[in-house]
């Protein structure tokens, strides 16, 4: 039998600290993240405490879809363990669909953020703070905010509305021309041509040919026919032929629709990393956000307030390393750095730290196509 493909996986969400320190009593981070919080009332006109509730239900559904799916993994690799495709396949669909749930929150979050950046009048602000954290709360619970008592007025999240949106991110093959040059944005592992007649060879039935787009709704309809109580399911456990053959023995196609489960699971669990990282950008930004809203005697107009992108240096030395000078804080870095990126025409790098000091810190960039420049990062 092969080595267990999710051993990996299942070290990733037992060594995720957040995780194994907050997710039993979520009461401890709230206390935690408001200890050092300067008291000031409500901050500007009611802000604060709106951009601190959405940092904590952000974080509550981060570490709640982290603690499901690594029980979830932790099913698909006792299944593997004891040959339980059907079990396999359970599971597979069940890291999707958790997968594209997380996206959904992750593309409120973004849009809220976008709305937010740059606006100036603080009651659309509030507006759209109490937005998303309605939808955090139907998204709970299926319904409305029950605290407030309008469980009736949300519509919970769809699984279908849920794939469009997972789909709209990584649902495209990324391909390459003769010239080795790539043809679409996005990228994902297990994905390969082959004909109808190969698929029936190796998987024993005629499942369709994989696709260049919609990938993630031809995988959910893929698992759901190897889940329902139909042919799919049968076959799993039998010859495929009704009232013939054997049942519950392993045939060579079995096993490589086993193999074909798990790869699915695990490009689900990329995606989740994917969006995740993504989330943790949203959080750097509320921060931001909430940082200000604290500072005493600052304007309502001023919290979401833009900087115009602007670096200085010519990044070839450490002593002359790009830098922000406008930047007010880790957020607005970040948002400079991309910009500095999208000038330098990068768009996957590598970084290392080089050089600490009281009040900075040096990284080292290395770009995909070998371009090396040093950036310089305030220490806040």
């Amino acid at each position: 039998m092969p080595s267990n493909p999710f051993v990996e996986v299942n070290k990733y969400f037992e060594g995720d600290r957040d995780l194994s320190e907050y997710v039993k009593n979520f009461d401890a981070i709230k206390e935690s993240g408001l200890q050092n919080r300067p008291m000031v009332g409500e901050g500007v006109a009611g802000i604060r405490d709106k951009l601190q509730a959405a940092i904590f239900e952000q974080i509550y559904f981060n570490l709640l879809t982290a603690a499901k799916l690594k029980y979830i993994f932790s099913g698909a690799s006792d299944c593997f363990e004891r040959e339980n495709v059907i079990g396999l396949a359970f599971f597979s669909r069940a890291v999707l669909e958790h997968t594209a749930f997380y996206a959904v929150l992750i593309k409120k979050l973004e849009s809220t953020i976008e709305k937010l950046n740059g606006q100036n009048d603080i009651k659309v602000a509030k507006q759209y703070l109490n937005e998303l954290s309605g939808f955090y709360h139907s998204s709970y619970y299926g319904s409305g905010n029950r605290n407030k008592g309008d469980g009736n007025k949300t519509k919970p999240i769809h699984i279908h509305d849920a794939i469009k949106v997972l789909d709209g991110l990584f649902g495209e093959i990324e391909l390459s021309d003769h010239g080795g040059n790539k043809v679409s944005g996005h990228s994902f592992l297990f994905q390969h041509d082959i004909s109808r007649s190969d698929i029936v060879k190796l998987y024993g039935i005629p499942i369709e040919p994989f696709p260049k787009t919609h990938i993630v709704r031809s995988d959910y309809d893929f698992l759901c026919d190897f889940v329902h109580p139909n042919y799919g399911s049968n076959f799993l456990v039998t010859s495929g032929t009704f009232a013939q053959g054997q049942i519950d023995t392993p045939n060579e196609p079995l096993q490589n629709l086993n193999i074909l489960f798990v790869k699915k699971c695990l490009r689900y669990w990329l995606y989740y990393k994917e969006l995740r990282a993504i989330d943790v950008r949203a959080n750097i930004k509320l921060y931001s956000w909430l940082g200000r809203s604290e500072q005493r005697g600052v304007k309502a107009s001023r919290i979401f307030s833009k900087k115009s992108p602007k670096y200085l240096g010519d990044g070839r030395t450490l002593e002359s390393a790009y830098y922000f000078p406008n930047a007010r804080d880790k957020a607005e870095e970040f948002e400079m750095f991309s910009f500095l990126l999208s000038n330098l025409r990068i768009e996957k790098y590598k970084s290392s730290v080089v050089d600490v000091s009281e009040k900075n810190i040096v990284d080292k960039i290395v770009s995909d196509d070998g371009k090396q420049f040093f950036v310089k990062w305030r220490l806040y």
